[in-house]
């Protein structure tokens, strides 16, 4: 391969390195299933890559010419033998009219002397000697030239300091001589394709490695968000396409230590796009979710209700707040432990009467059970063993229909 080191500058070569490593992160991220920042950090250095290949491409590629002294020699070479071929021809046709007069440094077989040629003569003579002269003058000079001849008019000292056009100042950077600030960068012809074709190969695979790593990260940010413990920024996205990469197990356990406080729980729950209803332990605790849930009914893009449905609260019906919830209209905190009971045996029957027509909610709805700390100390087991059947039939029904049940403390 024909290749110059000049062709490409020190970003483009930096873009060729970040690049090679790129696959190797995401190939490390998909095998080993890493945390989400090593796959940020591919896309991150994909960009970068991608970035430094357009900057040498617009910078340093466009600037590359191709070697043309050779053809430039051989064109000097056909004006030149062009030229004397016009001089041989006028010679033989004056020769008879010219003076026979030979001086010392006249050159051998040189008849044609100009003490003897017409006014006409000797003017297409010189007119031969300017066009020979100009076709040896490179290109960047008579442009040169030419922009001296058009500024060549003469203006006074005066007029000059009275502020006129012409009136001396600094140069301004923008109307400097862009030639003068990218030379170009003379290769040869096969170097030249090659720098363009590696150009073009770079770039492609620049914006390949950012597409793909996009995609990757997208990918694996949908198969963590139904993940209690990988899941990380909730997006309000349809449940059906969250449930379609993993689906939303029945029942989710809260870890030890949590996550985050219950309140954040819940508002992470929100900011999903999904209704819940929580049930409180008391009226201390649904006070605390209430005061830290009462920014999201004031959210100007999707303002969300939360009702508090207790003593304290809203006197709602269990088929109102289930349909609420089937709908995805707005959430429930119920701070009363005996409600809640009454609430999770009606939800079992309305969940009866869904499965027969397979009917679905439009969006995942979340059972929070946070009732142990309201067992009764003299009766504590029972009251946890007909919870969890509850919350076993309630996690069965709601399978199909889109409901989950969320653990916040586990009873065992």
């Amino acid at each position: 391969m024909n290749w110059n080191w000049n062709s490409f500058g020190p970003l483009g070569y930096a873009a060729l390195a970040v690049a090679a490593v790129v696959p190797l992160l995401l190939a490390f991220a998909l095998v080993r299933r890493t945390r989400p920042g090593v796959l940020h950090l591919a896309v991150l250095l994909a960009a970068v890559a991608l970035v430094c290949a357009e900057i040498n491409s617009n910078f340093h590629v466009d600037r590359l010419e191709p070697d043309r002294t050779a053809e430039i020699a051989a064109q000097e070479a056909a004006a030149e033998a062009k030229r004397q071929e016009r001089l041989a021809t006028l010679e033989e046709g004056r020769e008879s009219q010219a003076a026979q007069i030979r001086f010392a440094e006249d050159a051998k077989g040189d008849a044609l002397d100009r003490a003897g040629l017409e006014e006409s003569d000797l003017a297409y003579l010189e007119k031969i000697e300017k066009e020979a002269a100009a076709e040896k003058t490179p290109e960047w000079k008579r442009q040169k030239k030419a922009r001296g001849a058009a500024g060549s008019g003469e203006v006074s000292l005066e007029e000059r300091l009275d502020g006129g056009d012409d009136a001396p100042a600094g140069v301004d950077a923008g109307e400097a001589d862009p030639e003068a600030v990218r030379q170009p960068i003379v290769v040869s012809e096969a170097e030249l394709a090659t720098a363009h074709r590696v150009d073009r190969l770079s770039l492609a695979w620049a914006r390949l490695l950012l597409l793909a790593g996009l995609a990757l990260t997208g990918f694996d940010w949908l198969r963590r968000a139904n993940d209690y413990e990988r899941a990380y920024l909730p997006l309000p996205l349809p449940s059906r396409l969250l449930d379609a990469v993993r689906p939303l197990p029945p029942i989710v356990v809260r870890s030890r230590p949590p996550r985050r406080p219950i309140a954040d729980e819940l508002a992470w729950l929100l900011r999903r796009g999904d209704s819940f209803v929580y049930l409180a332990s008391g009226p201390a605790a649904a006070d605390d979710v209430c005061a830290k849930l009462a920014g999201f009914e004031k959210h100007r893009r999707r303002p969300v209700q939360v009702l508090r449905v207790g003593d304290g609260g809203e006197a709602c019906s269990d088929r109102f707040i289930f349909e609420s919830l089937w709908y995805g209209r707005c959430s429930f905190v119920v701070d009363d432990p005996s409600r809640a009971e009454r609430l999770v045996k009606d939800f079992c029957r309305f969940l009866e009467e869904r499965r027969v027509t397979r009917a679905r909610a439009a969006q995942t709805v979340h059972v929070v059970w946070d009732l142990s700390a309201a067992a009764p100390a003299a009766d504590a087991a029972a009251f946890l063993e007909r919870w969890k059947q509850l919350v076993q039939a309630v996690a069965s029904l709601g399978k199909r229909s889109g409901l989950s049940v969320f653990l916040c403390r586990d009873g065992e």
